[in-house]
């Protein structure tokens, strides 16, 4: 004879909620310890960082702190090292933006190690852009987890190469079709994500009363999109003939990449992002919902 299991309402609203909870972060590619890794790391940086020591960068004459940070995750090593590149006025500051770079590495008896590199600009005196640094971590972190749950990968290495090298070095007709084909890729689109959800994260432990929109504006995710909007906008008062030769750095004997498949990229980008967005709003309600916030985020930020 089965066992019957009778649950209360708020038991059952719990199992609800978490499997509801589950589903949502599955799907953005997360889960609870990869969220606290990388909120780990963050409040590491934050706190160590001004008193860190203190190095010289001949090529760039330029003095940085500089930190390691080593943490475990599903029994495999991670080693990060953090770099806050000293500026002393604030006009030299604002001239040097944070940028960032992750790379899974592969030892000779396979991936037992993974490295992960933080770079950011930062005044004499400590200050930094906590925000961006936030984004950093957690879309690396994202980068870094994927790269080592995968056993091979499988993707289409000339299309990726190609669209790093055109994104970071053309302009017009063709920075237009590589944002286009850099921000199609699955794991690009769901570490930007993440990086926005780290930054909501992160500013709600401190601020409490954030003002979503504006920091998803301002986010590397709301300005890629809108990047990816103007390049539909502009490529589409061209013909077929006029971009053909742009595209050929993409093309191999296994890929065709013509004017309708661009656009059509370029547009399912919009959609996906979109519906995984949603979801790591609705993930960050929760989140905000269980320490005490009861206001939820704008509805006005998904309106791409």
């Amino acid at each position: 004879m089965k066992e019957i299991i009778r649950l209360n309402e708020e038991q059952l609203r719990k199992m609800v909620n978490e499997s509801i909870k589950k589903k949502i972060m599955e799907t953005m590619g997360i889960n609870d310890e990869m969220e606290s890794e990388s909120s780990s790391l963050v409040h590491f940086i934050q706190k160590n960082i001004r008193k860190a020591p203190i190095e010289y960068d001949e090529d760039l004459n330029q003095n940085y702190h500089i930190l390691n940070y080593d943490h475990q995750f599903e029994n495999k090593k991670f080693h990060w090292t953090i770099i806050g590149y000293i500026y002393p006025d604030d006009d030299n500051f604002k001239d040097n933006h944070d940028v960032q770079i992750s790379e899974g590495r592969s030892s000779s008896n396979g991936r037992d190690i993974f490295f992960g590199w933080i770079y950011f600009s930062m005044t004499e005196d400590g200050w930094f852009n906590f925000a961006e640094v936030s984004d950093s971590v957690y879309h690396e972190m994202l980068h870094l987890l994927k790269t080592k749950k995968a056993k091979k990968y499988t993707g289409n290495l000339n299309f990726i190469n190609a669209s790093n090298k055109q994104y970071n070095t053309t302009e017009g007709i063709e920075k237009d079709i590589a944002v286009i084909c850099y921000m199609s890729r699955e794991d690009e689109q769901d570490a930007f994500i993440n990086g926005l959800y780290g930054i909501l994260k992160e500013e709600f432990l401190y601020h409490q009363n954030i003002n979503v929109v504006q920091i998803f504006n301002k986010s590397p995710l709301g300005q890629k999109i809108k990047e990816i909007k103007s390049a539909l906008n502009n490529l589409s008062q061209l013909s077929a003939i006029d971009i053909a030769e742009y595209l050929k750095p993409y093309n191999t004997k296994k890929s065709n990449l013509n004017y309708k498949k661009l656009m059509n990229l370029g547009k399912n980008t919009l959609k996906r992002l979109t519906k995984k967005t949603v979801l790591m709003l609705n993930h960050y309600r929760a989140y905000i919902y269980n320490n005490g916030y009861r206001s939820n985020p704008p509805r006005d930020i998904l309106n791409f």
